[in-house]
């Protein structure tokens, strides 16, 4: 009995530090619905926002074995910070009255191990900060096909 007890309590200490040892692992998602497989990130600049022009790009990567066609990607910024003009953007307002500035685009045809970066600019209302923008959408066949990084954007004094 006391070889049994002492053998949980090591099994339990291992455990342990294993299960610290995932906390601290980076966690990497990648969806993946098949013989497409896309990449998708999302970088601003200037960090930190502020007031003024803010440069997003967008870039997506096939990491799969099929081409993918008719691409349609779906961004969106909050409409109290951000403001653009132009063809790809529209203006959202969901059923709770916040309004969201949309930018959309197409990629026509991405072929295995190709890449593409798209960018567009806004403009920063003010200095934008402690808040995350949401992930950009890649849509093919009205179905999800990839899903970027969320942007952290840090408050700075």
């Amino acid at each position: 009995l006391h070889r049994v007890d002492r053998r949980q309590r090591q099994m339990c200490i291992r455990d342990r530090y294993y299960a610290l040892a995932q906390q601290l692992q980076p966690l990497k998602l990648t969806y993946n619905p098949g013989p497409i497989n896309l990449q998708v990130r999302k970088t601003v600049y200037p960090i930190p926002v502020v007031t003024g022009p803010i440069e997003i790009s967008i870039e997506v990567i096939n990491h799969g074995d099929t081409a993918a066609s008719q691409l349609t990607l779906r961004d969106s910024l909050e409409d109290q910070d951000f403001t653009a003009s132009g063809e790809s953007f529209t203006r959202f307002v969901s059923s709770d009255g916040v309004t969201e500035l949309v930018w959309e685009a197409k990629i026509e045809s991405l072929a295995p191990g190709e890449s593409q970066r798209l960018k567009y600019t806004v403009n920063a209302k003010s200095d934008v900060g402690n808040k995350q923008l949401p992930a950009t959408t890649v849509i093919m066949e009205d179905e999800l096909t990839g899903l970027s990084n969320k942007v952290w954007l840090p408050k700075w004094h």
